[in-house]
């Protein structure tokens, strides 16, 4: 609007009065709108308008097109409020609005936000500062049915963080939730940053917790990414005396600054973190690899898991204001003597009703928040019975008990979400069965494989926390073996890479597709994300004679440095093709003495085509190794084996994929397009003793 147009008039008595005029509106935003309500209250609950009808105040369970809103807003406030709200979420997104986009304000002040009134919708919040001018009536409030939210958007970074401790202060210790419970039998860290050594004028000092009375050893942990920074304070073999002696502030970078400040706010004395706490030497690795095997412990008896979320590297602070969130003021009400912004961004994080590790899975796809994305950071996030989320301008708390945050969405949210994945790791029973508890690691190793790792020898030690949960839920007697389990060895052999996510990652470079010098019967040889075959009612096809694991430091969760499996079953050989054809089979055919197998009701996974097929060849001998049939559905699965030496007859091999295969059990078996692979075997198999490198 500009300084020329006059006043907007409404039906009701209203004026969106020209506020490009500094001398009549000497405190509001010029190019924010302002609608005056103080002489149309029954206007907004008791109108007569043609598109909005009775609905009571701006929030109702319906959708308007931005073409009839624009028609209704000189005659009705109601759709001209919801018209301002369209128009900022449009700024919001950059785009420019259409008269047939469409809106939906819901309970809460929730939108919808449909372009062209096409899925998929974008979502925002609308609400009122918390901060805004307090009316004894509540008549802003039951005018708009627009909710107040603690919400700040100009704040200082030194104002924000100051808040933000105060509200965690209030809210994150409380006593009677029983996440806050330190179990009987915790162990400190070797090492804790003390945050308030005295006499110190702010600086820190690094201490062995040997040396500190167990009754004060509450502590923080903080969860960040290394982003290949190497900070000025960090421990090695040769800063260690230093580093007990004083740590100065100005050597620690901002996310480190951050976590001391937090820490001292919320009246805790010491701080984990890696890369002080733990001695970091390239060239001997045994505290890294003694440390590492102790991260259950670590994050598990922390008081609270500081998490910075959008910090690329330690340098970025635990809120990094370049991903601060843009809020929008939408437009000014005016009550009376008071005036209130309406303001709109995008909508909260944890409003969803999902559970906190798919949550915030879909987080880094549509955000591309850089913690999320890291494999270290998964396990430490998993395994902290409470933890703070920094986000762009406000702090999240979550526990199992459920979820708080500072603009207050997430209080009312909690009781919508699912419960959090970290309680099922966590505090599901023993009594739980077995299929239970099995499903939920390979539920585990999918969300964590696709995760980014700076050092591929990393792949298990990341791991190694979960891993240790996952074996104090099971049965005694089982053993972790590189990333798989023995009491479930035969459906964890069956995972396969997933190819849409095969995107290759930058940390790696031009490696290959197994640069972890692990074995290849374990998913965690590859780089890339993996899934699992779904068995319903597993019968083992093959004898598990050797398996076999050997780890340093005698740290079962820790580094690999031997392995040994053997297996007995039927072994098919055969020639494996690829024609390029899109079957079920992803263009993959049998060949058996020249008999060529192609049905659409076989599947195969390779796991690397450049090792199946080396030098841009199309064929390749291998053999098929039954594992496991699945009662259920009458399928048969089976590992794809190539020979170390065939020539040499060796019974050495590696794993280059799966395959599964329906039997004569099945109610849908077809003998014409079923019987070749099921007839080959019986034929043709032949039991063997196959050792898998």
């Amino acid at each position: 609007m500009s300084s020329n147009d006059p006043p907007l008039s409404t039906e009701g008595g209203g004026v969106m009065e020209n506020i490009d005029d500094p001398i009549s509106n000497p405190n509001l935003d010029p190019n924010v709108p302002l609608i005056d309500l103080t002489h149309i209250k029954k206007s907004l609950s008791d109108k007569d308008c043609s598109i909005c009808c009775c609905v009571s105040g701006i929030i109702a369970e319906e959708t308007f097109t931005r073409g009839l809103l624009q028609l209704q807003a000189f005659r009705c406030v109601s759709c001209q409020i919801r018209l301002l709200i369209m128009e900022a979420v449009a700024r919001l997104e950059g785009v420019i609005p259409d008269a047939m986009d469409r809106i939906g304000l819901y309970h809460d002040g929730c939108t919808r936000f449909w372009r062209n009134g096409e899925e998929p919708a974008w979502l925002h919040n609308v609400f009122m500062p918390s901060e805004a001018p307090q009316c004894q009536t509540n008549d802003i409030e039951d005018i708009t049915k627009i909710p107040r939210r603690n919400f700040t958007w100009d704040a200082s970074r030194e104002d924000s963080m100051e808040r933000s401790i105060k509200w965690a202060k209030d809210h994150l210790i409380d006593q009677m939730c029983p996440c806050a419970v330190r179990a009987d039998d915790w162990v400190a860290p070797t090492r804790l940053i003390d945050v308030d050594p005295g006499g110190m004028d702010g600086d820190v000092q690094l201490r062995e917790s040997a040396s500190i009375p167990q009754e004060n050893l509450d502590y923080a942990a903080l969860s960040y990414c290394w982003g290949g920074h190497k900070p000025e304070c960090m421990t090695t073999p040769k800063t260690i005396d230093q580093n007990m002696r004083c740590i100065g502030w100005k050597s620690m970078p901002q996310t480190f600054q951050d976590a001391v400040t937090f820490t001292r706010g919320l009246g805790l004395k010491y701080l984990w973190i890696d890369s002080i706490c733990i001695i970091q030497d390239e060239v001997s690795s045994d505290d890294w690899r003694r440390e590492a095997g102790r991260m259950f412990g670590v994050y598990k008896n922390a008081k609270v898991t500081f998490a910075a979320l959008f910090g690329e590297n330690s340098k970025t602070g635990l809120r990094d204001d370049k991903f601060k969130q843009q809020t929008r003021v939408a437009a000014k009400l005016r009550l009376d003597q008071s005036t209130y912004s309406l303001c709109v961004r995008r909508r909260h994080y944890l409003w969803l009703e999902l559970s906190d590790q798919v949550y915030f899975e879909g987080l880094h796809k549509n955000i591309r928040v850089p913690l999320l994305t890291r494999a270290w950071t998964y396990q430490e996030r998993m395994m902290s019975p409470r933890k703070l989320f920094f986000t762009e301008d406000e702090i999240l708390y979550q526990c199992a008990c459920g979820n708080k945050c500072e603009c207050g969405i997430a209080t009312k949210a909690s009781e919508q979400i699912k419960r959090a994945e970290i309680r099922k790791t966590n505090q599901v029973q023993i009594q739980d069965d077995d299929h239970k508890i099995q499903e939920s690691w390979r539920a585990v190793v999918t969300n964590y494989s696709g995760l980014n790792l700076s050092q591929p020898k990393d792949r298990l030690a990341a791991l190694g926390a979960m891993a240790q949960t996952s074996q104090r839920r099971r049965r005694p007697g089982s053993v972790y073996l590189a990333g798989l389990w023995s009491d479930s060895l035969h459906e964890d052999l069956l995972w396969y890479c997933f190819w849409s996510s095969r995107e290759m990652p930058s940390d790696f470079g031009e490696q290959s597709d197994r640069p972890f010098k692990l074995p290849t019967w374990s998913w965690a040889s590859l780089r890339y994300k993996t899934c699992f075959v779904r068995i319903d009612d597993p019968m083992p096809l093959a004898e598990i004679v050797t398996a076999l694991c050997v780890y340093a430091e005698d740290n079962r969760f820790g580094t690999l440095q031997q392995r040994k499996l053997v297996l007995r079953s039927k072994t098919l050989f055969c020639s494996l093709r690829n024609d390029g054809n899109e079957y079920n089979t992803k263009g993959y055919l049998l060949d058996v003495d020249g008999a060529t197998q192609v049905t659409p009701y076989w599947r195969i996974h390779i796991d690397s085509e450049q090792e199946c097929f080396p030098d841009g060849s199309h064929a390749q001998d291998v053999y098929l190794f039954q594992i496991l049939h699945d009662r259920e559905c009458a399928v048969n699965h089976c590992l794809i084996l190539r020979s170390k030496d065939r020539a040499a007859n060796s019974r050495t091999f590696s794993r280059v994929g799966i395959m599964s295969y329906r039997t004569p059990a099945g109610s849908r078996f077809d003998k014409e397009k079923d019987f070749g692979i099921h007839r080959w075997f019986e034929e043709r198999g032949a039991m063997e003793e196959c050792e898998i490198e």
